[in-house]
């Protein structure tokens, strides 16, 4: 058993078998297809007792999908997924606990409604009694009783505030699944992930000329020690050759926001190679993907002042 399972609710029902869910999954694939937008998301943020900003609707609709794919998996598929969908847990999670900072309790509410996060956890960040850095303490006491490397969030918050705490979580949480034996598939698109998430850091830090020690995620193609090494600005060539692996580029970005887009698209790309496995499991990860960025896009669109629900498509499904 995937001990991330522990993270979260067990749905009622025993599900379906695997060969019904692809077929399930590709029809409503199919469909998202033809219609690429997020009417869902509009339908949220429209809809006043949901209480979501506008730019927050788009991971309700992406969760209420990902919720209905997690009714659907048989015990066994929904162990073998538990990491996915905890991975895609922890940004809902993050938004939720940057809202109860400045105590918007009805947007945290909100955010946290149909999570598939355990109930205990929830009540945690939703707890409008005691402030931050006491509900993180709390948080981190719970989830480290569960997996080592959680505890004191509390101190990461008041060292470096909510942003850090986030690191953290999901720079834990990705170092853990990254220990344990996952599907090929899954496996495949963890290892790929960390490494984006570990040159990205680096390059922020080296084109920031920051001075704190960055933490790289353990479990990745690309070693902590390559990546340490690099810090100093020896290896480049050897770190542009590892990014454009992972982006398709030859060309090195010149910002951090236009590499980790390069790195989005790399992603994209993979993904969709990976559905074309004949296990299907490659199909599931690639959906899931494709849900979180166009609810990913959706929200930069309403940050940057212009709904666009309508996202182009060679960064959606083909």
């Amino acid at each position: 058993m995937s001990v991330l399972n522990l993270f979260l609710q067990n749905p009622e029902g025993k599900g379906y078998p695997f060969p019904y869910v692809l077929a399930r999954i590709r029809g409503r694939r199919s469909r998202r297809k033809e219609r690429p937008t997020m009417p869902e998301a509009a339908t949220v943020a429209e809809t006043a007792e949901t209480r979501l900003e506008q730019g927050d609707a788009p991971l309700a609709a992406a969760r209420a999908e990902r919720n209905w794919l997690w009714s659907q998996l048989e015990p066994d598929m929904r162990n073998a997924f538990a990491p996915l969908v905890f991975y895609h847990e922890l940004k809902p999670l993050a938004l939720a606990i940057r809202r109860r900072e400045v105590r918007q309790w009805d947007q945290v509410a909100a955010i946290m409604e149909g999570s598939l996060l355990v109930t205990p956890l929830l009540l945690l960040v939703a707890d409008d009694r005691i402030g931050t850095k006491e509900a993180l303490e709390r948080i981190g006491r719970f989830m480290q009783r569960i997996l080592p490397g959680f505890g004191h969030l509390e101190d990461v918050y008041l060292t470096g505030g909510i942003g850090a705490v986030e690191g953290r979580i999901l720079n834990v949480t990705l170092g853990l699944i990254a220990a344990h034996s996952l599907q090929p598939g899954l496996q495949t698109f963890f290892i790929r992930l960390i490494d984006m998430l570990n040159l990205l850091t680096l390059f922020r830090h080296q084109r920031w000329r920051s001075e704190t020690v960055p933490s790289f995620v353990p479990g990745g193609r690309i070693s902590t020690k390559r990546l340490n090494s690099w810090q100093g600005g020896r290896g480049a060539a050897e770190r542009d050759a590892c990014v454009a692996a992972l982006t398709g580029s030859g060309a090195l970005p010149e910002s951090p926001s236009e590499l980790e887009e390069e790195f989005m698209r790399g992603m994209t790309r993979f993904c969709r190679r990976l559905s074309r496995d004949p296990d299907g499991i490659g199909l599931l990860v690639e959906y899931l993907w494709s849900l979180y960025l166009e609810a990913r896009y959706w929200r930069l669109s309403v940050k940057q002042g212009g709904v666009v629900r309508t996202i182009p498509g060679e960064e959606l499904m083909a």
